[in-house]
């Protein structure tokens, strides 16, 4: 078939317009004066425009004679739409002679995109050019300009954009939009209302990276203590994100499109910690959110901190590491106490007072030790080493398996070495040297093969450790390497400071981590524990004694090796196994568009659906994001009423840009793969898929819908 012996129905949104169809566009075309050079007429109360301005119109001036150009000439019109005769003309004695019709096509006045929130179809609201003005028939006018003045806005659907066609529109404050949705603002040169600012530790001297930031679209419920089976990347349990980001390794943020509303709430969180604070936003403007209030919470008065298990002991003080990051010391308490962080202690650990329990209260019940978000066992100086019983080990696995997080250190190797979790890392026999030596302090190379290693490094950067090493005094090596896959390696090194002599070929591993339980696949684990070799006690204070006491210098500067232990810390609590994707009140939600169109052939013969083309815009989405795009499909019957419960065939996707040329599918064909034929009726329906953030829109630029009239069967 060739595209001039077919009948050509060009199509875009047919909406009766309301006090504005007799004023601009197509609508004051007179048919009559088309085809010549007489009675050409502009926009209601304009000057008459340039006859011209149409290219190929009869009579005017064309330059190569002979030459030959497609025209098209207006035969009838009947409400929004016109009655076109296409065909060609020739260049005779210096202008276009008459056009000589081919082919018949139907144009609409408007073309068809989405708009946000609602779902719909809204007619365009462009000026048109003044070819489309003189002769809406004319090929050079793809798009029919339609002003829709007066046409009220259509709740939910695909409404007109600024350069022509339709789009998915936003959502606009109406009782039917949702929550805070009802404040967003539409700005303008596509400027948007945003809030930014850094999230930091609760000490407000350190970045936090990779924390969320989000806009909740209704209550937060609260974070749940203790561990159950589950992992903490259930993100769909906190509610729909008006907007969202997630911190960069120097803790920035900025949330766009933000609702302009005072007091609007905004969540921070990480793992199990959490702060809410409010934010009054400019419209159209940045407001940047103070440090005193994007910092984590110091007490639970300012949001959630995680319940953490912290069993000191005479060789690594742990507990002056927590103080330093920022956690107030009303909240470290004995268990059972109103604080967070509830004290077990070693005979060298820290107390709070001689009430204070040791290690056997922690571990000896599991129901204790689940009760917790974060158990903390740091070096015992080797007192508890390959003493401790098959029930508490098996306790601590258990706990982890369940979801729990384990941070221990040195001589901490005892709770994976003597467990079943042994065979992830190969041991030392004990002491401060590796193979090749004992340099101390040994300098420390972080691994930045994988994506949360070279996080963790853009992170050290941020903090002022410049490159990908570090030192780390007082350094002990036991861990010579990781033997599993499932073992993450973090940091490692030479224990001779030495790497050229031995290349590729570290000796000691002072940071890993593992996910749990260990052996099932990686989006199925809850737990994580993590191991290190750096000793975190205080240099200026002491291990032992009442808490605080020994703890110097609680908002001071800390060493790289802390640094790098703060890093792990807010690590070892994030998302294990498969996180759940942020669920965002869409800027743009689904929509669908149907048109009916009738065909009528002569006696004998019947209707063939040929071509249904589009041109469409489709806007490029980022990483991880599914495009947005437009999903045609087709129904026939005999008769309109039946085309309700007529067979639905699929047409195919626009999931590309094609905005200057056509693309499309044979509908006759489609019909026949279905063991249908065509019939005298045809729906065609659009569905408008915004891309899967919620955040771009397609837009279908023009359409049309192709026929035959074929011998009858």
């Amino acid at each position: 078939m060739t595209r001039s012996r077919a009948l050509l129905l060009a199509f875009a949104i047919a909406i009766p317009l309301v006090g504005a169809a007799t004023t601009s566009g197509c609508s004051t075309e007179d048919p009559s004066a088309a085809p010549g050079l007489d009675g050409d007429v502009g926009a209601a109360g304009a000057p008459p425009l340039d006859p011209c301005a149409d290219p190929s119109r009869s009579g005017c001036p064309c330059a190569d004679e002979g030459a030959v150009t497609d025209c098209g000439t207006v035969k009838e019109k009947t409400g929004d739409f016109v009655l076109c005769s296409q065909g060609t003309a020739r260049c005779e004695g210096g202008k276009w002679g008459e056009c000589k019709g081919e082919y018949q096509i139907i144009k609409s006045q408007g073309a068809v995109a989405l708009s946000t929130g609602k779902g719909g179809v809204q007619p365009l609201d462009v000026s048109p050019p003044a070819m489309c003005v003189n002769n809406p028939c004319s090929p050079s006018c793809q798009v029919i300009g339609d002003s829709s003045a007066g046409v009220p806005a259509q709740d939910g659907g695909p409404v007109p954009t600024d350069a022509g066609g339709y789009t998915l529109s936003q959502n606009t404050v109406t009782a039917e939009c949702n929550g805070l949705q009802c404040f967003q603002v539409q700005c303008p040169g596509n400027g948007t209302t945003s809030i930014s600012g850094v999230v930091y530790d609760p000490s407000g001297l350190r970045p936090v990276s990779g924390a969320l930031v989000m806009i909740p679209n209704g209550p937060v419920p609260p974070l749940p203590s203790g561990v159950n089976g589950t992992s903490d990347c259930s993100n769909n349990t906190l509610p729909k994100a008006i907007s969202y980001a997630f911190t960069a390794a120097n803790g920035s943020f900025t949330l766009t499109n933000v609702p302009v509303k005072s007091n609007l709430p905004v969540l921070i969180q990480i793992g199990r910690w959490r702060r809410e604070i409010t934010v009054n936003p400019v419209s159209c403007s940045n407001v940047a959110v103070p440090a005193s209030l994007s910092r984590l919470p110091k007490t639970q008065a300012e949001g959630n901190i995680p319940k953490i298990a912290l069993r000191t002991a005479g060789c690594d003080a742990f507990e002056c590491l927590l103080r330093r990051i920022g956690i107030a010391d009303s909240e470290f308490t004995n268990p059972g106490g109103t604080g967070r962080v509830h004290l077990y202690r070693t005979g060298g650990g820290k107390k709070i007072n001689n009430s204070t329990p040791d290690t056997g209260a922690l571990l000896n019940d599991v129901n204790v030790t689940k009760g917790y978000d974060l158990v903390m066992l740091p070096c015992d100086c080797g007192s508890e080493y390959n003493t401790q019983s098959n029930t508490r080990r098996t306790n601590l696995q258990t706990y982890a398996n369940l979801g729990g997080r384990v941070f221990t250190s040195h001589w901490g190797r005892e709770w994976v070495e003597h467990t079943s979790w042994a065979f992830v890392a190969q041991w030392y026999g004990g002491g401060t040297c590796g193979d090749y030596g004992c340099k101390n302090p040994m300098v420390g190379h972080i691994d930045t093969s994988f994506a949360r290693g070279l996080a963790f490094q853009q992170w050290m950067n941020a903090v002022g450790i410049a490159g990908t090493t570090f030192n780390i005094s007082p350094m002990r090596i036991d861990v010579r390497k990781l033997l599993s896959s499932q073992a993450i390696r973090w940091v490692y090194g030479w224990s001779d400071n030495n790497p050229g002599a031995h290349p590729g070929a570290p000796d000691a591993v002072p940071d890993f981590t593992f996910d749990t339980p260990l052996n099932i696949p990686d989006s199925q684990k809850v737990g994580r524990v993590m191991y290190t070799d750096m000793h975190l006690a205080d240099p200026s204070g002491s291990p032992g004694g009442t808490f605080p006491g020994g703890c110097n210098n609680p908002t001071g500067n800390i060493s790289s090796q802390e640094k790098a232990a703060e890093y792990l810390l807010f690590d070892l609590g994030g998302c294990v196994g498969a996180e759940d994707p942020i669920d965002v009140t869409a800027e743009y939600e689904p929509a669908t568009l149907s048109r009916d169109y009738s065909a009528v052939c002569p006696v004998g013969k019947r209707v063939k659906w040929r071509l249904f083309n589009w041109k469409a815009s489709i806007p490029t989405p980022p990483m991880g994001v599914t495009t947005a795009g437009i999903h045609f499909d087709v129904q026939t019957a005999e008769t309109p009423a039946q085309l309700a419960s007529a067979t639905q065939v699929s047409l195919g996707d626009a999931v590309v840009s094609n905005p200057t040329t056509w693309n499309g599918a044979d509908v006759d064909q489609k019909l026949v793969a279905a063991n249908l034929k065509s019939a005298p009726h045809l729906r065609v329906t659009m569905l408008f898929q915004p891309s899967s953030d919620g955040k771009q829109a397609p837009t279908l630029l023009a359409w049309e819908q192709m026929f035959d009239c074929v011998d009858s069967e």
